[in-house]
C-alpha cells in the first residue's frame, strides 16, 4: 500500500458521530488515517469547518504539502509571513 495516496474515502461515519478521512483500500479493521469527531467541529463557523477538515486533505498530498510549507503553523501558533 501506498504511504502517500492519492485518492481518499471522506465520509461522515455515523456509528463514530465523526467524519472520515481514509484510504480506499485499507485494512477495514485499522482505524482510519484522520477521524475529526463531531464535538470538534460543532463550536466552528461554517468557514472554520471547512478550513479545519480541507487542511488536514492538504497535509495528507506531500506535494501539497510542500507546496504550503511556509503557511503552517508555528510552535507560537502565529501563521508565517507568506513569501513574496
Amino acid at each position: 500500500m501506498n504511504a502517500h495516496p492519492s485518492r481518499y474515502i471522506v465520509e461522515f461515519d455515523s456509528e463514530r458521530d465523526a467524519y472520515v478521512i481514509d484510504q480506499p483500500d485499507r485494512d477495514p479493521d485499522l482505524l482510519p488515517m484522520i477521524v475529526i469527531r463531531r464535538e470538534t467541529l460543532e463550536p466552528m463557523t461554517l468557514k472554520e469547518a471547512s478550513e479545519f477538515i480541507g487542511s488536514r486533505l492538504v497535509l495528507l498530498t506531500p506535494e501539497l504539502k510542500e507546496m504550503f510549507k511556509d503557511y503552517l503553523w508555528t510552535n507560537d501558533g502565529q501563521t508565517p509571513p507568506k513569501r513574496s
